[in-house]
């Protein structure tokens, strides 16, 4: 049984996954702002 939630609501293994692969993977910094937000 999955235990994980946030703000009340579960969350998947699948998502937990999707988030350490998106977070291992790193973020092109060119593409950051100087205020730490995404351009188009």
């Amino acid at each position: 049984m999955n235990k994980q939630a946030i703000h009340g609501e579960a969350v998947s293994d699948e998502q937990i996954d999707a988030w350490v692969a998106e977070a291992e993977a790193g973020y092109d910094v060119e593409m950051l702002r100087k205020n730490g937000s995404f351009t188009k």
